[in-house]
Formats: C-alpha cells, structure tokens, sequence
C-alpha cells in the first residue's frame, strides 16, 4: 500500500496576517521601531515607546481629558525625557474613525500640512502653568489614513523646563513622517 504525501505551500499576500505593528512600522519607519517580541523599542529623538493595545492607558499625550480619541485599536506610545515632547501613534480600523477623532479636537488652528498630512495645533492659556501644547497630524487619504499622530509638551516658564511653542513647532516639523 503505498502513501501519498501531498504538501500544500499557502503564500499570505503582503499585509494579509500582518500585526497592526508590524503595518504601523512600514507606515512610520522613523517613529516606530520596536525590538525583539516588538512589546517595546525606541521612536523619534531617542524615546522609550511600547506597543498598546485598546483599552490601555496612554502615556502620550497624558491622556489629556479634552481628547477624544476614539476606538483606536494599537498605539506606539513614546516618551522622553523633560526636555523632550511626548508622542503617540495610534491605528484605527477605518479612516471615518479617524475623521471623527480630528471632528472632535478642541478648537485648533490647521497649523501646518506636508506631504500628504494635515496638521492641527491648540494649547493652554500662556498665563497657565505649565503651557500645554499639542499637535495632531492626520492623513486624509492613502496607507496612512487609518492612523493619526499627537504629540504634546509642556513648557514650565519659570523653571524653562520643557520647549516653549517654537521650540515644540521645530520639533514636530522634523518628525520623520
């Protein structure tokens, strides 16, 4: 009696079974590099970033009350130093989830676009301490559209810990988006 071994190869397509970090990665080289299990790794500027996941607590942007991020469902979550602003990059499952995030920010001035992003910047009172700034860039079409960026930083006027908005401005600006 003879047996017959038949071995079927499946080959996934790109994306297909790919982890939302993984794609995060491909979409924001230079913001998301995490290391080894991918739990962890480093981002921008020499930050310590973790993978989140929904439901977590967010480091970045300190989970400010006046956000309404919505049903994200992963985040690379970055933080440094005093000196340093923090930020997030969060995955949603469809660009309508973003829309609905950038509908809801508090009011903002559109502060800046690039390549294919749009950004939107607000801060506190500069009479309070500390000044809180935030930017958000959301891409409004293409691979990129499911996910948004926040950053924020404080600015201690007394102590000149943190970046004043200028400062924070530059910073954002050389994100490597």
């Amino acid at each position: 009696m003879a047996a017959v071994l038949a071995l079927v190869v499946i080959r996934k397509g790109k994306g297909e079974g790919e982890s939302e970090l993984a794609k995060m990665k491909d979409a924001f080289p230079g913001l998301v590099q995490p290391v080894g299990s991918g739990v962890s790794g480093t981002g921008y500027d020499g930050h310590k970033c973790y993978h989140e996941t929904t439901g977590s607590t967010l480091i970045a942007p300190h989970n400010d009350d006046s956000l309404n991020l919505g049903p994200w469902t992963d985040a690379w979550d970055c933080w440094g130093f005093t000196d340093k602003p923090t930020y997030v990059v969060l995955a949603y499952l469809a660009q309508s989830d973003v829309r609905r995030v950038v509908d809801s920010l508090p009011p903002n001035e559109q502060s800046f676009g690039g390549d294919g992003y749009n950004g939107y910047r607000w801060q506190t009172p500069e009479s309070a301490t500390p000044v809180r700034y935030w930017k958000v860039e959301a891409f409004p079409s293409g691979a990129r559209s499911r996910y948004l960026i926040i950053a924020q930083d404080e600015y201690w006027r007394n102590s000149k810990q943190g970046r004043d908005i200028h400062a924070f401005d530059r910073w954002c600006v050389a994100m490597p988006l």
